[in-house]
């Protein structure tokens, strides 16, 4: 198999992170006290991975289906960074980050 530089999006890890997403989001709203801030992020972070499954249909080369390899690549950074100080999920979202990455650049 040779590489590409439009590989096809990774569906189920960008769902993946959705899903524990929406989960963080959930948790956050349940905190006391509230840490808007990290609601705002999470919240935008939603927004962006959905928007990337909605652009999953876009050809190979074109400048939506690029469009959408960066979108799933800053929200994917992005959630990184708000773990970053929970060594558990810091290693669940990476491992799933790590798919979520095209070759060559760094999540």
């Amino acid at each position: 198999m040779t590489w590409s530089p439009y590989p096809p999006l990774p569906l189920a890890a960008v769902q993946d992170l959705l899903g524990i997403t929406r989960a963080l989001y959930r948790l956050a709203m349940e905190a006391e006290p509230r840490d808007a801030c990290r609601l705002q992020a999470l919240e935008e972070i939603g927004r962006t991975l959905r928007a990337v499954l909605r652009e999953r249909r876009a050809p190979a080369g074109t400048i939506d289906h690029g469009n959408a390899w960066a979108a799933a690549e800053r929200a994917t950074k992005a959630l990184t960074v708000l773990v970053a100080d929970s060594p558990v999920l810091a290693q669940l979202i990476g491992a799933t980050a790590r798919l979520v990455a095209r070759h060559g650049s760094m999540v």
